[in-house]
């Protein structure tokens, strides 16, 4: 019902502020919009907050709590979330150095 609909909202007000569209581009407020939306079951907001931990510029780097995050999204079916724990158990060093 609603309450769905409003983690999807507070996912896309997360995406706007990672990207900078409309408003400022900011990582803190989007990994705090991130954060209400995954605690709410949004899955790829649950992604999006396993990749910040995992690089650990917004937040300090924890790897335990990016695996967590990333758990909770691909057993929802993220597509994504698979692909990054995928990612961490073949090469866990560098994950995001973009290759």
């Amino acid at each position: 019902g609603n309450h769905h609909n409003n983690a999807y909202a507070q996912y896309a007000l997360g995406v706007m502020y990672a990207e900078g569209k409309g408003v400022p581009k900011d990582m803190k407020e989007a990994f705090n919009w991130w954060s209400k939306a995954a605690n709410q079951g949004n899955a790829a907001a649950q992604n999006n907050l396993g990749i910040l931990y995992a690089q650990g510029s917004v937040v300090p780097k924890d790897m335990k709590e990016a695996a967590s995050w990333w758990t909770k999204a691909a057993n929802q079916g993220n597509a994504a979330a698979k692909e990054n724990q995928k990612g961490m158990r073949t090469k866990k060093r560098d994950l995001f150095s973009g290759k």
